[in-house]
């Protein structure tokens, strides 16, 4: 196992809720927020890797992940061109 993968401890079970999923027909996709990126704690490159050793992983459980989207902003981070508040991608309390 990669150095990543011994920091990844996955849900018991979500490999075969995905392959369920996946045999009833359904898509399967990943919507996840990561400021850290705009914070400056790990690039876009990084986060990429890591998405690809989970699809990776999930495959060798014969679990099929559809497609990954991710929001790499924040506007209080320190990487210039991640520095937007885009609006619907978080949570904004009324």
């Amino acid at each position: 196992m990669s150095a990543r993968g011994t920091r990844i401890r996955w849900m018991p079970n979500a490999a075969k809720a995905v392959r369920r999923l996946n045999e009833a027909g359904y898509f399967v996709f990943f919507f996840t927020n990561q400021s850290g990126v705009a914070r400056g704690f790990f690039t876009e490159d990084d986060l990429n890797a890591l998405h690809s050793w989970m699809l990776a992983e999930l495959w060798t459980e014969g679990a099929l992940i559809d497609d990954i989207r991710y929001c790499p902003h924040h506007p209080e981070g320190s990487v210039a061109g991640y520095l937007e508040d885009i609006t619907g991608a978080n949570p904004h309390p009324a």
